[in-house]
């Protein structure tokens, strides 16, 4: 005979104690690193290992490579913009000349291309997927 197991609290405490009893935890191992050489011959020595990890051993997130997305371009002329560590005025700059640009503008559908892609001596972010021995890239490690 089971036994019935006893979840309290509301929905979402109840959803978290399962998943706590049923679910799979394992460890992470956030690791950082150095890049070696840049792609398509990607190498990054780990901080805490001499080894170097080649593009076999290495999964490597889109956001770090030469990419495209299509996006909406919109602008409202001097608009203030909250830029985390400051918050801008766009300058308008007239002149007495009539503006060429309207002041609001948007553009659809627009195909952005970021070419910035991992170069040697940049600091990353690694995690080890365990089972498989490959290494994912999570970002570029920064520190002020």
């Amino acid at each position: 005979m089971q036994k019935n197991l006893s979840v309290e609290g509301s929905p979402y405490s109840q959803i978290v104690q399962l998943m706590r009893k049923h679910g799979e935890n394992k460890p992470i191992d956030c690791e950082t690193g150095v890049v070696v050489s840049a792609p398509p011959d990607i190498k990054i020595r780990l901080d805490s290992s001499p080894i170097e990890l080649d593009k076999d051993d290495l999964i490597i997130l889109e956001h770090l490579t030469r990419h495209e997305r299509v996006v909406t371009l919109m602008h409202e002329q001097e608009a203030e913009r909250d830029l985390g560590d400051n918050t801008v005025e766009d300058d308008r700059i007239d002149n007495g000349i009539p503006a060429i640009v309207p002041d609001t503008y948007e553009h659809k559908n627009i195909i952005l291309r970021f070419e910035d892609v991992l170069k040697p001596g940049d600091r990353v972010s690694v995690v080890c997927l365990d089972d498989q021995m490959k290494f994912v890239v999570l970002d570029r490690a920064v520190m002020y």
